[in-house]
């Protein structure tokens, strides 16, 4: 009885799931909150971030927040929402930072190409054809 529930609840949980997820992605133009930002990257996280250039190497600051729940009581329950922008440091020596994940960039002929990896397996990458901007590095 407890197994035919369970077959039953898999079923309708798989009758949610589209059969096929890149039939569900549809040609887009920028978000409104664009709008005016010069440089943009598609992070690998699926985040629109703006890029800018400075003498120490590039900064990728997300558009929008990302979002976190931490808990504040000892029941499990209580907590606060935190948000903040997703924000990536591509330093002149060719490291990557973002958070407490770390990586490597490189600006080659394919274009500016950005691996950030934490201890727990997390990843991010960015590859841009041509950022355009002044200063421009290279590694």
């Amino acid at each position: 009885m407890v197994c035919q529930r369970f077959s039953i609840l898999i079923t309708c949980i798989l009758g949610l799931v589209s059969p096929s997820l890149a039939e569900d992605w549809v040609e887009k133009q920028l978000p409104s909150y664009a709008a005016g930002v010069e440089f943009i990257a598609i992070g690998g996280d699926g985040l629109l971030y703006a890029v800018q250039s400075n003498p120490n190497g590039y900064v990728l600051t997300s558009l929008i927040d990302k979002y976190r729940f931490e808990f504040t009581g000892g029941d499990g329950f209580t907590g606060k929402i935190l948000a903040a922008k997703e924000i990536v440091y591509l330093g002149s020596s060719c490291d990557a930072v973002a958070g407490s994940m770390s990586g490597r960039w490189v600006n080659d002929s394919t274009g500016l190409n950005v691996v950030v990896e934490g201890n727990s397996g997390q990843r991010l990458d960015f590859r841009f054809l041509d950022t355009g901007l002044e200063p421009a590095h290279s590694c």
